[in-house]
Protein backbone atom coordinates (compact mmCIF):
# COMPACT_ATOMS: atom_id res chain seq x y z
CA UNK A 1 0.00 0.00 0.00
CA UNK A 2 1.52 3.24 -1.14
CA UNK A 3 -0.35 6.67 0.17
CA UNK A 4 1.44 9.97 -0.55
CA UNK A 5 0.59 13.37 -0.78
CA UNK A 6 2.64 16.33 -2.30
CA UNK A 7 5.54 15.55 0.35
CA UNK A 8 5.38 12.61 1.95
CA UNK A 9 4.23 9.43 1.32
CA UNK A 10 4.26 5.96 3.18
CA UNK A 11 4.70 2.09 2.21
CA UNK A 12 3.60 -0.23 3.57
CA UNK A 13 3.78 -3.95 2.18
CA UNK A 14 3.84 -7.61 3.92
CA UNK A 15 7.09 -9.24 2.58
CA UNK A 16 6.62 -12.57 4.64
CA UNK A 17 5.86 -14.47 7.61
CA UNK A 18 7.86 -13.76 10.24
CA UNK A 19 8.35 -16.94 10.41
CA UNK A 20 9.84 -19.28 7.75
CA UNK A 21 8.16 -23.19 8.66
CA UNK A 22 4.46 -23.23 10.09
CA UNK A 23 4.75 -24.01 13.95
CA UNK A 24 1.41 -25.60 14.44
CA UNK A 25 -0.05 -22.06 16.95
CA UNK A 26 -2.37 -20.43 14.58
CA UNK A 27 -1.66 -17.15 16.41
CA UNK A 28 2.06 -17.26 16.02
CA UNK A 29 2.27 -18.33 12.66
CA UNK A 30 0.03 -15.78 11.28
CA UNK A 31 2.73 -13.11 11.99
CA UNK A 32 3.16 -10.80 9.05
CA UNK A 33 6.51 -8.94 8.12
CA UNK A 34 5.51 -5.52 7.05
CA UNK A 35 8.07 -3.57 5.38
CA UNK A 36 7.58 0.49 5.55
CA UNK A 37 9.46 3.21 3.34
CA UNK A 38 8.45 6.63 4.96
CA UNK A 39 9.72 10.22 3.26
CA UNK A 40 8.68 12.98 5.14
CA UNK A 41 10.09 16.62 4.87
CA UNK A 42 11.63 15.96 8.20
CA UNK A 43 13.51 12.70 7.08
CA UNK A 44 13.11 9.78 5.27
CA UNK A 45 13.31 5.61 7.11
CA UNK A 46 12.35 2.58 6.34
CA UNK A 47 11.83 -0.28 8.77
CA UNK A 48 10.98 -4.46 8.65
CA UNK A 49 8.92 -5.85 11.48
CA UNK A 50 6.36 -8.89 12.10
CA UNK A 51 3.81 -6.06 13.46
CA UNK A 52 0.32 -7.43 11.90
CA UNK A 53 -1.21 -10.71 12.07
CA UNK A 54 -3.18 -11.83 9.09
CA UNK A 55 -6.52 -10.68 10.27
CA UNK A 56 -5.42 -7.51 11.26
CA UNK A 57 -4.24 -6.71 7.74
CA UNK A 58 -7.49 -8.14 6.57
CA UNK A 59 -8.94 -5.20 8.55
CA UNK A 60 -6.81 -2.10 7.13
CA UNK A 61 -8.10 -3.18 4.04
CA UNK A 62 -11.75 -3.02 5.29
CA UNK A 63 -10.95 0.28 7.19
CA UNK A 64 -9.52 2.14 4.03
CA UNK A 65 -12.55 1.24 1.96
CA UNK A 66 -14.84 2.42 4.73
CA UNK A 67 -12.40 5.47 4.63
CA UNK A 68 -12.85 5.76 0.61
CA UNK A 69 -16.90 4.45 1.35
CA UNK A 70 -16.44 8.12 3.67
CA UNK A 71 -17.91 6.26 6.44
CA UNK A 72 -14.95 6.44 8.74
CA UNK A 73 -14.97 9.79 11.26
CA UNK A 74 -12.64 12.13 11.29
CA UNK A 75 -10.04 11.71 14.55
CA UNK A 76 -10.05 14.92 16.86
CA UNK A 77 -7.95 15.54 19.44
CA UNK A 78 -9.48 14.28 23.01
CA UNK A 79 -9.60 16.88 25.87
CA UNK A 80 -5.69 16.86 26.26
CA UNK A 81 -4.96 17.61 22.84
CA UNK A 82 -4.10 14.31 22.10
CA UNK A 83 -4.93 12.02 19.17
CA UNK A 84 -5.78 8.63 19.16
CA UNK A 85 -5.69 6.21 16.27
CA UNK A 86 -8.74 4.62 14.96
CA UNK A 87 -7.27 1.35 14.39
CA UNK A 88 -4.80 0.19 15.94
CA UNK A 89 -3.09 -3.50 16.40
CA UNK A 90 -1.77 -5.79 18.86
CA UNK A 91 1.84 -4.61 17.93
CA UNK A 92 1.24 -0.67 18.67
CA UNK A 93 4.29 -0.71 15.38
CA UNK A 94 1.25 1.24 13.00
CA UNK A 95 -2.15 2.51 13.62
CA UNK A 96 -4.22 4.82 11.62
CA UNK A 97 -6.48 7.69 11.88
CA UNK A 98 -8.82 9.86 9.34
CA UNK A 99 -7.20 13.30 9.31
CA UNK A 100 -9.79 14.90 7.09
CA UNK A 101 -12.26 14.23 4.40
CA UNK A 102 -12.40 16.25 1.34
CA UNK A 103 -14.85 17.11 -0.77
CA UNK A 104 -14.44 14.80 -4.02
CA UNK A 105 -13.83 11.69 -2.13
CA UNK A 106 -10.00 12.58 -1.28
CA UNK A 107 -8.70 11.30 2.63
CA UNK A 108 -6.21 13.00 4.64
CA UNK A 109 -5.09 9.83 6.60
CA UNK A 110 -3.16 9.86 9.61
CA UNK A 111 -0.10 7.33 10.35
CA UNK A 112 0.76 6.36 13.74
CA UNK A 113 4.47 4.43 13.94
CA UNK A 114 6.04 3.93 17.06
CA UNK A 115 9.11 1.52 18.38
CA UNK A 116 10.17 -0.06 15.36
CA UNK A 117 8.36 2.11 12.66
CA UNK A 118 9.77 5.38 14.80
CA UNK A 119 11.66 7.61 13.10
CA UNK A 120 15.11 7.32 13.64
CA UNK A 121 15.61 10.59 15.62
CA UNK A 122 12.43 9.55 17.60
CA UNK A 123 12.73 6.08 18.53
CA UNK A 124 10.58 4.71 21.45
CA UNK A 125 8.31 7.79 21.11
CA UNK A 126 4.86 8.36 19.19
CA UNK A 127 6.07 9.36 15.20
Amino acid sequence: MLLNDLSSSVDLRPVRYQFATVRGDTYDDNWLVIDGTVMTPEGSWSFADPCLLTDEARQVSAWLRAVAAGTVDVTEPDAEGELSPDTWFIEPVVAFSLAHQIAGGTAVIRFHLSLEAAPPWRQGGQG
